[in-house]
């Protein structure tokens, strides 16, 4: 019982550990913020940022996105809202898998506030989950979706 006891500690501390998460200090934060923050959670390639590790925007901290990007994330990862999401780039920012043969886990807006996603493909994930949360997807591509993570592209709680 001891060992198990141990080695359940251990996973969860691992798991614990492999996610970055904003500071919650009502910080507002841009992809570059995110990279010279997160200790190589968030890397900056030639033409894209990837996500190495899931995140989470903290309840009181905005990620602002308004430049025309590229965004992969690794296979497996979830992005979780619990602060502000705003994306309104001039033409796209594609967010997808790192690897096309399979999706990353999705993205969850839970209680977050004054979210918005303009102008955005996202492909190859899990599904998006929106709870307790009013948001807008202008003028968005959702594609290669399946439904690990939620029954449909989108799922709406609350």
């Amino acid at each position: 019982m001891k060992k198990f006891l141990l080695l359940l500690l251990l996973i969860l501390s691992i798991h614990l550990s492999a996610q970055f998460a904003t500071p919650g200090n009502n910080g507002l934060y841009s992809l570059d913020d995110l990279v010279a923050i997160s200790n190589g959670a968030i890397s900056l390639g030639a033409e894209q940022y990837y996500f190495n590790e899931e995140i989470i925007i903290s309840a009181t901290d905005t990620l602002r996105i308004n430049n025309d990007v590229a965004i992969e994330i690794g296979e497996g990862l979830l992005w979780i809202i619990e602060g502000v999401l705003q994306i309104d780039p001039s033409n796209l920012v594609n967010i997808r898998n790192k690897n096309l043969e399979s999706n990353f886990k999705g993205i969850r807006f839970d209680n977050s506030s004054a979210s918005y996603v303009h102008k955005t493909a996202i492909s190859y994930a899990g599904g998006i989950k929106v709870v307790n949360t009013d948001m807008d997807f202008i003028d968005c591509n959702f594609s290669s979706f399946d439904t690990e993570y939620s029954t449909g592209a989108i799922d709406l709680f609350q």
